[in-house]
């Protein structure tokens, strides 16, 4: 007798039910994330939403020669990087998109 788990592997071993199955797992991870889209946290409020408006004030990457937050450069340069593709986008869903990313890659990658 085969295991659930050889079961589940054989079934996704067809195409068209693995595409489904991430499909729904996609789905299900942004229903899950939506309501959360406008939640501000402490971190947010008196650090990266002001390190935020410091970079569009000064129009994105001059903003990193002077010093203005104890983050890490690599991570002050995907701030400036998002403010550059979307200047248009509000500070916390700018700020949400680098982690949604990471997420993603961190996902795929893992697979």
């Amino acid at each position: 007798m085969k295991s659930s788990f050889i079961e589940a592997m054989l079934f996704l071993n067809d195409r068209k039910y693995a595409i489904l199955f991430l499909a729904f797992g996609l789905l299900m991870a942004l229903l899950i994330r939506y309501p959360m889209i406008k939640f501000e946290s402490g971190d947010y409020t008196d650090s990266l939403s002001v390190w935020y408006d410091i970079i569009a004030t000064k129009g994105g990457f001059p903003a990193l020669e002077s010093k203005f937050s104890n983050y890490n450069v690599p991570y002050l340069y995907l701030l400036a990087s998002v403010y550059h593709v979307f200047p248009d986008l509000p500070n916390i869903q700018a700020i949400k998109f680098i982690f949604h990313i990471l997420r993603f890659l961190d996902g795929f990658f893992r697979l």
